[in-house]
């Protein structure tokens, strides 16, 4: 009688003990990488390509022929998260200036955001909480990218990449609202 019940402690233990300490050690290394959890879209053709100006001149025209308000910001989100992405290949190219061009117009296209949502609130129209989830996720992963772009680039562009850092800081205070 004592056997089984040392055996069935045993087991008992190893049961709730495992899964936890694998629960643990999961949750440590995701505070340890500190990594925002997205993941960007990706970005096609890159602005290096010849054929650009054509990717350039499709995105502008989706946007002009679409007039729901939720549906633009999913689009500026995309093409935000698109250029964002090939801002990091670019830099990885070593094309550093290109690299921070595309970025500084990912972060353009994405402060069109909080203005449609506001544009939506006025108009008594709300954004899916889930939608406002991933835009907020999303300018968070853009922050890290940004900073992960100052370890990365010459000193000399570290105003221009301040510049892009502010419109980042912006966009959050704004959607903070939400």
């Amino acid at each position: 009688m004592l056997n089984k019940a040392l055996i069935f402690l045993s087991f008992l233990i190893l049961v709730v003990t495992i899964p936890l300490t694998v629960y643990l050690s999961e949750v440590a290394e995701v505070k340890a990488e500190n990594k925002v959890a997205y993941q960007l879209s990706y970005p096609g053709i890159l602005p290096d390509h010849p054929l650009y100006f054509l990717k350039a001149l499709r995105d502008r025209l989706h946007l002009f022929f679409n007039r729901s308000l939720q549906k633009k910001a999913e689009i500026y989100l995309l093409y935000s998260d698109k250029r964002v992405a090939s801002a990091q290949i670019l830099l990885e190219k070593g094309k550093e200036k290109m690299a921070l061009d595309t970025l500084a117009k990912g972060e353009k296209y994405f402060f069109e955001i909080p203005f449609l949502m506001e544009q939506a609130k006025k108009q008594g129209q709300s954004f899916p909480k889930e939608l406002i989830e991933k835009i907020k996720t999303a300018n968070e992963k853009h922050a890290e990218v940004i900073d992960d772009f100052f370890k990365k680039v010459s000193q000399g562009q570290n105003v221009y990449l301040l510049e892009i850092k502010k419109i980042n800081d912006e966009i959050r205070k704004k959607l903070a609202s939400f």
